[in-house]
């Protein structure tokens, strides 16, 4: 599984540890993907602002979204904030990512793969990514 940092590059490393940060601060139970696209989409340098603006999302409005996803999450006092199992699920499918790509290391860019990849369940912003096969039908999902 990609849960060993010592696996990860710079940029993924900090932006779990954001995601990390951002739900404890929130006193949020757990960290979630939602938490993941806000720090990805927070780094001013990197792969994923450029990737993000060319297959035409606006940066801004997906963490506005993803923003707001998270305020509204539960708050949990008092308890220690974990990792969501849609979380680990992100992460186990970018290091699927990463394997298949013959990589040393887990980037951004392999978080980002894996969050297109995901499946409809996972709350919005997420599923606002294009999907590998094409956009969504989804409502939620349209542009």
């Amino acid at each position: 599984m990609a849960l060993d940092p010592n696996t990860w590059t710079l940029k993924t490393q900090e932006a779990v540890n954001s995601a990390v940060s951002a739900a404890t601060a929130a006193e949020n139970p757990e960290v979630t993907p939602d938490h993941l696209v806000v720090a990805l989409l927070s780094q001013d340098s990197g792969v994923v602002l450029p990737v993000v603006r060319k297959i035409g999302i606006d940066p801004v409005s997906l963490r506005n979204r993803a923003a707001d996803a998270v305020g509204a999450l539960a708050h949990s006092y008092g308890t220690k904030t974990s990792i969501s199992k849609d979380l680990t699920d992100v992460l186990s499918k970018a290091d699927a990512e990463r394997t298949s790509m013959g990589d040393d290391y887990l980037s951004t860019e392999h978080l980002l793969l894996a969050l297109v990849a995901v499946d409809e369940s996972l709350p919005p912003p997420v599923a606002a990514f294009p999907r590998s096969t094409g956009t969504s039908s989804s409502p939620r999902c349209r542009r």
